[in-house]
């Protein structure tokens, strides 16, 4: 059932220290830009500090479900432990509740009403499923990329899920 909702927790740990860890992201991110003439090089955008950071992928084309990470650097015995929390931006998520609450609303008002017949509520049900899937499909496929990604960078290894 994880995958039917767009949100991640895993913990991962690192034998470089935090600011070897914060530096090191640091130089694989570029600063959060409005408008962006040509893609950056770097393998994310977002904001990264000695004890945490904010960011997202850099991608050559549109997601709007690719995922915000928020990370924290903890201290571990032997390096440092990383707590990551993958979500959808904000605004998308506010977007497909307005979506899918107008759809209940209106549709689901007259397709559960007593004249409405079984064409309007499994269009309901449709247009539900349609967005779940549509949020989850968009949200998992770059999820999965960027946490091997940031795995990889801070020469990590899993702990778990949370």
């Amino acid at each position: 059932m994880k995958w039917l909702f767009p949100f991640d927790r895993f913990e991962f740990v690192s034998v470089k220290t935090a600011a070897e860890s914060a530096a090191t992201l640091q130089h694989h991110t570029s600063p959060i830009r409005l408008f962006r003439l040509k893609a950056p090089d770097k393998q994310f955008a977002g904001v990264v500090s000695h004890n945490g950071f904010k960011i997202s992928p850099v991608i050559t084309y549109r997601n709007s479900f690719s995922p915000v990470i928020i990370g924290a650097f903890l201290p571990h015995q032997n390096g440092v432990r990383i707590s990551v929390f993958q979500r959808p931006p904000v605004f998308t998520l506010a977007f497909m509740t307005i979506w899918l609450g107008l759809t209940w609303f209106i549709g689901g008002a007259n397709a559960f009403a007593d004249e409405g017949g079984l064409a309007d509520k499994l269009f309901v049900l449709a247009m539900t499923a349609f967005a779940f899937a549509l949020t989850s499909g968009g949200f998992w496929w770059e999820a999965r990329h960027t946490k091997d990604e940031l795995i990889t960078i801070l020469d990590g290894s899993e702990i778990g899920p949370l």
